[in-house]
C-alpha cells in the first residue's frame, strides 16, 4: 500500500502488459466467414480481403491477378 499526498491509503493496481497499450494502438481484428467452406478467419482490421484469403491459402481467381 502507498499513501497519497492526502494520506489516504490506496492500493497499486495490478496491471497487465496489453493495460499499458492505449486503445489506439491495439491491433483490431474483424471475422471472415468463407463460404462455402464454413472457414472462420480473424484478419486484421484495415487489412484487405483478398490479402487475408492468400495468407490463408485459399485458392482464388481474379481476372486482374489481384
Amino acid at each position: 500500500m502507498y499513501k497519497s499526498e492526502n494520506n489516504k491509503k490506496f492500493k497499486k493496481r495490478k496491471r497487465s502488459i496489453a493495460d499499458s497499450v492505449s486503445e489506439k494502438q491495439r491491433t483490431r481484428y474483424v471475422g471472415l466467414n468463407v463460404l462455402p467452406y464454413d472457414l472462420w478467419l480473424n484478419v486484421k482490421q484495415g487489412q484487405t480481403v483478398w490479402d487475408a484469403l492468400q495468407e490463408a491459402d485459399v485458392a482464388l481467381e481474379g481476372d486482374c491477378g489481384g
